[in-house]
């Protein structure tokens, strides 16, 4: 629980902590710090060295996740950390695997999708094409997922604000509004949540003023 508070500290505060503990006698610890620096953003922060450490650490960790390999999140969780590493062939394969092994489960479809638009947007060609055609079809394969699981849990914010966006995705912008402002009415403390609905509901006021100056 301490090393995971540094998922919101400043990079250098995260590395000069954490860094040292690669090295810690409790697997847990080392897991949880190697975790945790690359989830933060520090890893792209670190030297060459310094990454070398954190590239060796990070087999420990994928040995403890895939003792639960039979589980979506393990996988889910590995495709992030070598995403974040920029290592996407790998966090794709991992997306595809949970999305196998649990296909009732939302987040790996999602995921993958901004992973291979990302992918996309960075290059140009047929290839480019082909990713940016499969993610509309990923995100709607999420979508009834997202919305089974925002109907069985309406007091969980993080749930109807993942829905919500979902829907904003979709194009389906007024229902998305009820559902972003539900997670803020669940979680005001929450700034993702406010923001969302914010930039969502001046959106739909900014069109709803166009489409009356044509009238």
């Amino acid at each position: 629980s301490a090393i995971n508070l540094f998922m919101a500290a400043p990079p250098q505060a995260t590395r000069k902590a954490l860094i040292p503990l690669l090295r810690d006698e409790s697997r847990l610890i080392r897991t949880e710090a190697t975790r945790v620096l690359i989830s933060s953003g520090t890893f792209q922060t670190l030297s060459d060295s310094e990454r070398s450490r954190v590239s060796l650490a990070v087999r420990e960790v994928e040995d403890a996740l895939m003792s639960a390999a039979d589980r979506a999140g393990s996988h889910l969780a590995w495709a992030s950390l070598c995403e974040a590493q920029g290592r996407y062939g790998e966090a794709i394969n991992a997306y595809e695997i949970a999305i196998e092994v649990e296909p009732g489960m939302p987040g790996a479809r999602s995921n993958l999708a901004g992973l291979l638009e990302g992918i996309a947007s960075q290059g140009a060609g047929p290839q480019a094409e082909q990713l940016m055609q499969r993610a509309p079809d990923l995100r709607a394969e999420e979508q009834p997922l997202l919305e089974r699981d925002a109907n069985l849990a309406p007091d969980n914010a993080a749930i109807q604000y993942r829905y919500g966006l979902a829907l904003y995705l979709a194009g389906e912008m007024d229902k998305a509004m009820e559902r972003l402002e539900k997670a803020v009415e669940l979680a005001p403390e929450v700034p993702d949540f406010r923001q969302a609905r914010d930039l969502l509901q001046e959106k739909l006021s900014s069109e709803r003023r166009a489409a009356s100056d044509e009238k």
